[in-house]
């Protein structure tokens, strides 16, 4: 089919031929699963002169890295729990989601844990995981981002400050949130517990400043503090 062609099919049609290709694909991705997973088992590779099945995908069959990295997880979740494929074959689960739960899935588990994971976002199979596997607290840092090398019509800023690791209630997430950011990332360590690195203004910076507790022995041995009371305190 090519573009003049598509440009004539009407709406239906080409929403139902759009559902038939994403149907597809994912059966063609469950099949490229099953079959990297039975390469990996053999260990074919080698006779091909690659070190690594990850080698093998991105210098062979010019995968990207991240391309790799994702089906190679998903063939030996596969392997393991040969269930997987159905799941990947029908659309229920991602292979970003498979990843997430590789290392987590069990005999016992499962089919439990991939029915919970059916259609849900990364960010809540990663709440999922957390759930699965708590993580310790992180220790709070704050430092200083190096001024980045930018063009003549983008002047460079000093007011950047980088966050690591602040701890923060759930209820927080969205309410607190210090602003502006030009920069967040969030990552659930438990299930009322997330990691948060942020890039944050000087002003912001001076607020986290007035509003962290007295440094201790123990805290002193960090580099920022403890900026727990910090979403709150920063929400105005």
């Amino acid at each position: 089919m090519n573009t003049k062609s598509i440009k004539t099919i009407p709406d239906e049609q080409l929403l139902a031929e759009l559902k038939a290709a994403v149907a597809s694909e994912r059966r063609s991705t469950a099949q490229l699963i099953e079959l990297l997973s039975e390469v990996d088992n053999r260990r074919l590779y080698l006779p091909e002169g690659y070190s690594s099945l990850f080698t093998y995908c991105t210098q062979c069959l010019h995968l990207s890295e991240h391309a790799a990295y994702g089906r190679i997880e998903a063939a030996r979740a596969a392997r393991k729990f040969p269930i997987v494929l159905d799941f990947l074959r029908d659309g229920s689960i991602t292979l970003t989601n498979v990843c997430l739960l590789a290392n987590h899935l069990t005999v016992d588990n499962c089919r439990r844990l991939l029915e919970a994971a059916c259609h849900k976002s990364k960010r809540e199979v990663e709440q999922q995981v957390a759930t699965l596997a708590p993580k310790p607290v992180a220790p709070s840092s704050v430092r200083k981002l190096p001024t980045p090398k930018r063009s003549s019509e983008t002047p460079a800023s000093p007011e950047d400050i980088a966050v690591d690791s602040v701890l923060i209630p759930t209820a927080a997430i969205d309410s607190a949130a210090p602003r502006p950011l030009s920069l967040s990332v969030v990552t659930p360590l438990a299930p009322e517990r997330y990691k948060v690195h942020i890039t944050i203004t000087r002003q912001s910076h001076e607020k986290l400043r007035r509003v962290r507790p007295p440094a201790t022995r123990r805290t002193k041995r960090r580099s920022g503090g403890d900026f727990r009371t910090c979403p709150r305190s920063l929400a105005g």
